[in-house]
């Protein structure tokens, strides 16, 4: 659930900043819904590689930046 919430918070200063139609911010929004629904699955792929949803928010950044 922390990386959904630091995800909501970067949307969140992102739509502030820049508003909420921005591509950024729409695609925080669904990565953040995605994992939500999907957290079940992230917490069991957490626990068997402690560095996944580091490796997440690493590509989530990544996508961000080339964007």
């Amino acid at each position: 659930m922390e990386a959904v919430w630091i995800i909501q918070n970067l949307q969140a200063l992102i739509s502030l900043c820049f508003g909420p139609t921005l591509h950024s911010t729409i695609l925080l929004a669904s990565w953040a819904e995605h994992m939500y629904k999907n957290r079940i699955m992230y917490k069991s792929l957490q626990a068997s590689d402690h560095t996944f949803l580091t490796q997440v928010l690493f590509a989530i950044d990544r996508a961000l930046q080339i964007h």
